[in-house]
């Protein structure tokens, strides 16, 4: 009677295949659509991080680059599907076998899924019985035709459940083992082949006893089958079950983050040195209890391959700092400071405004409303270039800039891909002190710029982007640039240690403190690395070691200390550079009086000495004349040097000698320091919405009695060159006489 159920339901079954097949198609994106888990890499196949897919699964996307690893795939075989290779979707024989079996004991005692079946089973779902049975047979027929078996195995193994949100031999084995699945033990493989009919069988310690006896039942069948030795064998029994789960790596988490923001692939093979990057954590580390004393919680490093342009290191900060949670400092627009300063001196070397050995005006100076000062509030009267960049001086920086012309350095940051800028009137001639904001990642950018002799692209975050050829575009040229580094190289160093001096490196940097010590940093370049160094406090909160020089450069040099392996000279071309002879104020003399020599970038005209003029005197040489006048029988010419009248004053107080032209002028009048004419002035109202008073100075002369004119009446008298004055609002005039027969006088206007 059993007997002929059976053939009844056999042709029943057999007639449905054949009906059936032509109406049930395998849909064309039956594995499309599927989200998972974004693994990012380090350049060394170094797992950084791994993300949950969309609906929060730990599965890797299958890659046919990876092949499944044989003693997982034997296993898996053997454990599932042994006549895997030999049938077309499903194995007739365990079929019969099944269904007789059933119908024997009135109930489904045996299922007869091939890995096949099985793979349909995963992706369409449904319950386990006949009818769903039958429709993965029929797709998994359709699924043989259409892929390999290879093919087969790999999509089945990528996606089977292995507890929890785990799918796919690729996670589970990173999960339960830490392991990359060519690494497993045949234990281990055995291990996985068992899980996805039993995920839950690891939970409790009586079901990890029976999965240990079914796991070593397979491992003795592997045996008598000849897939494994019996040294193997033995071997294999011994392993332990895995205890708990791995936890998902989670490396360099602002720049993974980074990345994912910008990438949608799921595998995704990144620059970074994950062993530079764990170096470079352990020593923000170091500093970051000391930092905390003083206040400060926020610190961002980069490390770049100057010559890849490749990111090797990314710290963004502490993830879970409180005082700023997940805010990624890298990308976050801070005051530049003086990080800028550098790229100034290579447009002006370029432009041919200034040699190193220029020199610059460096006394208390007034642009409008806008009053530079040194940050160690001394000045120099007059001081050579390099010496100016090298001290990071503030004045001669603003006058250089005021020369350059703002909206052409404006520009040039433009064109170097800074970001968010807004109109460069906003700025002004500040922007060379720190009204520009920029990211660290920014900042990090134009130094690598600056390491590669101007040459200038994107910094490199995919590896597959390094072999990509871009087109070539120099900033500004490598003579310019040498000239700036070789300044740069100055840079007093702090003294981190005996060792760091032993193994000197050469490095070309520069550090920056913002106004109200907001912002520290370090940054530098050589042909090695471009390192980044930020620290401060995400909330704006200042400190008073918020000090490139106190906080940041021992930070940046403990890097570079730990991670450099050669001297990194970026090294001088002297084709690039035209050695040529200059006044002993550091410009073209128009007088050929040459008295030093320095180089500037190839093929570029220097502008001509502004402080040289030609005078006659009388044949002592006392006393200046007009050559032209008939009462003059005999002069001679004399080359001087005419600063301007407060370089002179402030000079003379300081009693350096110069040469001083005003021995020599007949001229009666006397120059004015502040304000200066066609001046705009912004002055702050008091209380009363008056106007305050502000200081009104000329450079002083050999009088005892100045006296002061406001607008056509007489203001007051002084015994100094210096007075207290009040204004209104609009155009004024200021008339200033003297008791030795010198006046002056001065227009500008009040905001």
């Amino acid at each position: 009677m059993k007997k002929n159920i059976l053939y009844t339901v056999l042709f029943l079954f057999a007639f449905l295949i054949i009906i059936s097949y032509n109406f049930l198609i395998l849909p064309k994106d039956f594995f499309e659509n599927i989200s998972y888990s974004q693994v990012l890499y380090d350049r060394n196949n170094e797992i950084l991080r791994i993300y949950l897919s969309e609906d929060e699964q730990f599965i890797l996307e299958p890659s046919t680059s990876k092949e499944i690893p044989t003693k997982l795939k034997e296993t898996v075989i053997f454990y599932e599907d042994k006549n895997f290779y030999r049938h077309k979707g499903f194995d007739i024989k365990a079929l019969f076998r099944a269904i007789y079996k059933n119908i024997k004991n009135n109930k489904i005692v045996s299922g007869a899924s091939t890995i096949s079946m099985q793979t349909i089973r995963i992706f369409r779902g449904g319950k386990r019985n006949y009818f769903n049975k039958f429709i993965e047979l029929i797709y998994a027929v359709q699924l043989e035709l259409k892929y390999t078996k290879e093919e087969i195995l790999n999509i089945y193994l990528s996606h089977c459940p292995y507890g929890g949100n785990i799918r796919g031999y690729r996670g589970a084995s990173l999960r339960y083992f830490n392991k990359i699945p060519k690494e497993l033990t045949w234990a281990e493989a055995v291990t996985l082949a068992i899980l996805p009919n039993a995920p839950s069988m690891l939970s409790t310690v009586k079901n990890r006893e029976k999965f240990i006896e079914k796991r070593n039942k397979v491992l003795y069948d592997l045996y008598l089958n000849e897939k494994i030795s019996k040294e193997d064998y033995i071997l294999s029994k011994a392993e332990e079950l895995p205890e708990t789960l791995y936890p998902i790596p989670q490396n360099a988490l602002f720049f993974t983050d980074f990345v994912k923001s910008k990438e949608k692939k799921y595998e995704i093979k990144t620059t970074l040195d994950l062993k530079k990057q764990k170096k470079v954590e352990e020593i923000v580390e170091q500093h970051k209890m000391q930092l905390e004393k003083y206040g400060i919680y926020n610190t961002a490093v980069m490390v770049v391959d100057t010559k890849s342009r490749e990111i090797l290191a990314y710290i963004g900060g502490t993830y879970e700092n409180e005082k700023a949670g997940k805010i990624d400092a890298i990308q976050v627009k801070r005051s530049s400071a003086s990080t800028l300063k550098p790229f100034l001196y290579t447009l002006s070397f370029d432009k041919g405004l200034i040699s190193s050995q220029s020199l610059l005006i460096d006394v208390p100076s007034y642009f409008n409303a806008f009053n530079p000062v040194n940050s160690d509030k001394r000045y120099r009267g007059l001081i050579r270039a390099d010496r100016a960049l090298a001290l990071s001086l503030n004045v001669p920086l603003v006058k250089l800039l005021e020369q350059y012309g703002y909206r052409n350095f404006y520009e040039f940051l433009k064109s170097s891909h800074i970001s968010s800028l807004k109109n460069p009137d906003y700025y002004g001639l500040s922007m060379i002190l720190g009204s520009i904001y920029i990211s660290p990642y920014e900042l990090a950018k134009l130094y690598t710029d600056l390491g590669n002799l101007g040459l200038q692209n994107e910094l490199k975050y995919l590896l597959e982007e390094s072999k990509k050829q871009k087109e070539v575009k120099f900033a500004y040229s490598k003579g310019a640039t040498w000239l700036t580094l070789d300044i740069l190289s100055t840079v007093e160093r702090p003294n981190t240690s005996w060792e760091f001096f032993q193994k000197r490196r050469d490095f070309y940097w520069k550090t920056g403190t913002s106004f109200g010590e907001r912002d520290a940093w370090a940054v530098g370049t050589n042909s090695e690395y471009t390192i980044v160094v930020w620290n401060g406090n995400l909330d704006n909160s200042s400190s008073s070691k918020l000090k490139g020089s106190d906080s940041s450069a021992p930070l940046l040099f403990h890097i570079l200390n730990s991670i450099g392996t050669t001297r990194g000279t970026i090294s001088q071309n002297l084709d690039d550079l035209d050695k040529v002879k200059l006044s002993k104020n550091g410009y073209r003399s128009k007088y050929s009086q040459n008295n030093i020599e320095a180089y500037i970038p190839k093929g570029v005209v220097m502008t001509t000495d502004p402080f040289e003029k030609l005078i006659y005197t009388n044949l002592e040489g006392t006393k200046q004349v007009d050559s032209r006048s008939h009462l003059v029988t005999e002069t001679k010419e004399k080359i001087i040097n005419s600063y301007p009248p407060q370089v002179n004053y402030f000079l003379k107080l300081r009693g350096i000698e110069i040469d001083n032209i005003e021995k020599l002028l007949d001229s009666k009048k006397l120059e004015f320091i502040y304000p200066q004419n066609n001046l705009k002035l912004r002055i702050p109202k008091n209380n009363s919405g008056k106007y305050e008073k502000i200081v009104v100075e000329v450079a002083e002369v050999e009088a005892h009695e100045y006296y002061w004119y406001l607008n056509g009446k007489y203001y007051g008298r002084s015994d100094k060159g210096k007075i207290l004055m009040e204004f209104e609002k609009g155009f004024n005039k200021i008339d200033l006489a003297t008791d030795i027969q010198r006046s002056s006088s001065v227009y500008f206007y009040v905001e």
